[in-house]
């Protein structure tokens, strides 16, 4: 009996531990079944302009792929330079840009300015990388220079914040992004890469 009750609680075990795997594999996977429903009031800007919600300003710089060796040198220097920091809450991301098959790493390079003129709730996980045909993909990491690292990993940024971050989107090898919005403003802002 005891053998038999073990036999049961072995395969129990091993088929929730790979249904566990399975859900872990299909949440980190990039595709994407949201299709962004774009609100009537939003606020449109273009690349490279900048635009507000009265609180935060944004100017979305560029989206490249992190596999081009200057985004990539970029990521590097930046996450070293916040590890170096001394007090620094948490290291956002420290691993290469090396996408899995099938997949590409963007990266989204975004000014981000408090107008407020009083400390400002922030997060990174309130952009969306919409591609052209609508579906909708959420980051996966942020890193900026020391500076800036602490405040947006606490989430508030203070009245004079001011810096270019680096936001990371994995998404499919196939995903051509057509704009980034900014879902914590209301109406949202909407930037148009094209």
């Amino acid at each position: 009996m005891n053998a038999k009750r073990g036999a049961i609680i072995g395969i129990v075990v091993v088929c929730v531990v790979g249904a566990l795997a399975a859900v872990t594999f299909v949440s980190t996977s990039p595709a994407s079944d949201i299709v962004y429903q774009e609100p009537a009031s939003a606020v449109h800007a273009s690349l490279g302009q900048t635009t507000s919600d009265g609180k935060i300003a944004l100017r979305l710089n560029e989206v490249s792929d992190g596999s081009n060796p200057a985004t990539n040198s970029t990521w590097i220097s930046l996450n070293r330079e916040a590890h170096d920091a001394p007090n620094m809450p948490v290291l956002l991301y420290c691993c290469s840009l090396n996408p899995s098959p099938g997949e590409a790493n963007l990266v989204a390079n975004i000014t981000v300015t408090n107008v407020h003129n009083a400390t400002a709730p922030f997060s990174f996980g309130d952009f969306v990388l919409v591609s052209n045909d609508g579906k909708a993909y959420y980051p996966n990491y942020v890193v900026c220079g020391s500076a800036c690292t602490a405040q947006v990993a606490t989430k508030a940024l203070n009245a004079t914040f001011a810096s270019n971050l680096y936001v990371l989107f994995s998404v499919p090898e196939s995903m051509h992004p057509a704009k980034l919005v900014w879902t914590a403003s209301d109406p949202n802002i909407i930037i148009s890469l094209t």
